[in-house]
């Protein structure tokens, strides 16, 4: 397997002595400030002490990329899914797709299932390898997650897909649950993409954007159980334990009312389902690395929540 001898660091190819370098003059330098020339993971400066020289190592291993360690994976199988998302048709997608949400909706039933038959049933059908499917469903994780949905346990994100496949994923999910909601792919990632350019130029932006009319999918709540949420937990969030950080124009603390099994998963409105939590930790619930995480001290800590 060959070794990475460059990074991408702000965007910019540098190589390993210079990323050494880098990391040594600054502690306090992000885990992640280099990515892979290949698959744009994060990537760390290495010094071996034997005979190898200086390298870079993926800070998590990605079986699709040539470059990094313990590669389980033939140039085929790297081939078919990293090196040629556009080969992916419609149908493959789709039965992924189909698939991801048939895990989902076990997983919440609590009825048991095994991942891998769901693979092997769709290299059957496509003749694509087990692992692709496998890595392409972690791909649908990270478009969950940008969405602020939940993610099957088990196929943690995996970010390294292509903005085109990316919007796709996420059209093929609306058209499967059977629901409109609204697209925020596209721009999410183009934000992220411009969040790593290294440039000062304040934009323009749109003095006069327009505005589009759609139909959306919603719900009916229960103004009750919203009502009696907030009443319960008198104005301190039930995540981290804080007060609200402010009181509303109508002068109560200001708590926002949280679906742990969401509505849009078929998740009840019910008082066993919603939790009173502050801005920032819903926020950290819905889009937040260790979302499913703060779901389980949820079901731990709020004693009248039920799975």
């Amino acid at each position: 397997m060959p070794a990475a001898l460059t990074c991408l660091y702000n965007d910019v190819a540098i190589n390993v002595e210079d990323a050494v370098s880098l990391k040594d003059a600054n502690a306090n330098l992000a885990n992640d400030a280099f990515s892979c020339v290949e698959c744009g993971q994060a990537v760390r400066p290495h010094r071996t002490g034997g005979n190898a020289g200086a390298h870079f190592e993926h800070l998590e291993r990605n079986p699709y990329c040539s470059l990094s360690h313990k590669n389980t994976l033939s140039s085929q199988e790297i081939a078919q899914t990293s090196g040629a998302e556009s080969d992916w048709t419609s149908s493959e997608l789709r039965a992924a797709i189909e698939a991801y949400v048939d895990m989902q909706r076990k997983d919440r039933n609590g009825q048991a299932f095994v991942k891998k038959h769901y693979y092997a049933d769709l290299h059957k059908r496509f003749g694509r390898t087990e692992k692709s499917f496998e890595y392409r469903m972690q791909n649908i994780s990270y478009v969950l997650s940008i969405m602020g949905r939940e993610w099957l346990p088990g196929l943690k994100p995996a970010k390294n897909v292509g903005t085109a496949v990316a919007v796709q994923i996420e059209t093929l999910i609306h058209e499967v649950e059977g629901k409109n909601a609204p697209a925020v792919i596209s721009f999410e990632l183009r934000t992220r993409e411009e969040l790593k350019r290294k440039t000062d130029q304040q934009p323009n932006g749109n003095p006069s954007p327009k505005a589009s009319t759609a139909s959306i999918t919603q719900y009916q709540r229960d103004p009750y159980v919203k009502a009696w949420v907030l009443k319960h937990t008198k104005g301190i969030c039930e995540c981290c334990g804080h007060a609200a950080p402010f009181n509303g124009s109508d002068g109560l603390p200001f708590l926002e009312v949280h679906h742990v099994h969401h509505l849009s998963d078929q998740g009840p409105d019910t008082t066993s389902n919603t939790v009173a939590l502050c801005p920032n930790c819903h926020r950290e619930v819905h889009y937040g690395v260790n979302a499913p995480r703060l779901v389980e001290r949820l079901y731990e800590t709020v004693v009248r929540l039920q799975k």
